[in-house]
């Protein structure tokens, strides 16, 4: 039977404590596998996968396969696939209207008012690019671009609120529109053909 979760899991230790598992997707998505990895040795052998496991991969398959929503502002009729990054020695600059889809990445590139534009893919795994390791905290923390970051995520993916239920219900939307683009019908002749 496929898990659904009823809510926000809430973790209760460690350096993300009463942090949501879904907030976590915008502010530590490398901490989001790193602990399913974890939950995958921990749970090897048993009977039945702990609730963490399970709502870990729920919400990390989902944040694999969506797709973003937002139009890109260039030629403002396909979908958004990329956002663009300009890197200055230290100092990392984007933009939330830094973004564009498969067609117009030369459009954007061209926009770039440094030199060495970089583009990245609009996925959740790509958001672990703006972390880096802190020597005194011992940890990976956010690079200073990264608040820029998840406001272009936001756009792109259409996230509205930073609450943890607004997004864990949009990860539940998502899911289920994820499900039902899994598969098309098409008519051939009288009859219905489902390709998967």
């Amino acid at each position: 039977m496929e898990y659904v979760p009823n809510g926000p899991y809430v973790l209760s230790s460690g350096d993300h404590a009463n942090e949501s598992l879904e907030l976590l997707a915008l502010n530590d998505f490398g901490f989001l596998e790193q602990q399913l990895g974890i939950r995958k040795q921990e749970d090897k052998g048993k009977k039945e996968k702990s609730i963490i496991h399970k709502h870990l991969k729920w919400e990390l398959d989902i944040l694999m396969d969506v797709k973003p929503t937002a139009i890109c502002p260039i030629c403002k009729s396909r979908t958004v696939r990329y956002f663009m990054i300009q890197t200055v020695g230290n100092y990392t600059r984007t933009d939330k209207d830094h973004m564009c889809c498969l067609g117009c990445r030369n459009k954007l590139l061209e926009k770039a008012k440094f030199e060495n534009p970089t583009l990245i893919p609009l996925a959740f795994p790509s958001m672990k690019t703006f972390y880096q390791y802190n020597y005194k905290k011992r940890r990976l923390v956010p690079k200073p671009v990264m608040k820029r970051v998840k406001q272009i995520f936001k756009k792109a993916f259409g996230i509205e609120k930073t609450t943890r239920n607004y997004i864990f219900d949009w990860l539940k939307e998502a899911s289920q529109t994820m499900n039902l683009s899994k598969f098309s019908i098409d008519l051939e002749g009288d009859q219905r053909i489902i390709r998967y």
